[in-house]
């Protein structure tokens, strides 16, 4: 009567994990963009600037490096409307109709240009 509890107490210890138990989920695909803002009048780029992500579940946002780039990941997939702030700069209004696009499902977007023009009277 032992032998046969610790034969099967030791078949329930070494039961071989079975493949869905074993394997890692796989990861869904990440969207991202990349890009740079840049002043429109000299084409340097503009650093410190804030390029925020309206659309999807959350806002989303980046601060430009000093060499204007900035990256934004793990977005949702959906369509996102894009408001760049920096002090004494303002958003071009051309730029408003061209920063609007939609993210597919694993898409990256790469080589984003959005432009700024100083703030003042001219």
């Amino acid at each position: 009567m032992l032998r046969w509890l610790a034969i099967s107490f030791a078949c329930l210890v070494f039961v071989a994990p079975s493949p869905s138990q074993t394997d890692a989920p796989k990861e869904q695909p990440k969207q991202s963009i990349q890009g740079e803002v840049v002043d429109a009048k000299s084409g340097l780029p503009i650093r410190k600037a804030m390029v925020q992500l309206r659309g999807g579940a959350r806002l989303s946002s980046a601060t430009t490096s000093t060499d204007g780039t900035f990256l934004i990941e793990d977005l949702e997939p959906g369509r996102y409307l894009v408001i760049l702030k920096r002090g004494g700069f303002v958003q071009m209004a051309s730029e408003l109709l061209q920063t609007t696009f939609t993210l597919q499902s694993g898409q990256q977007l790469t080589g984003l240009v959005y432009k700024m023009q100083p703030a003042g009277v001219e």
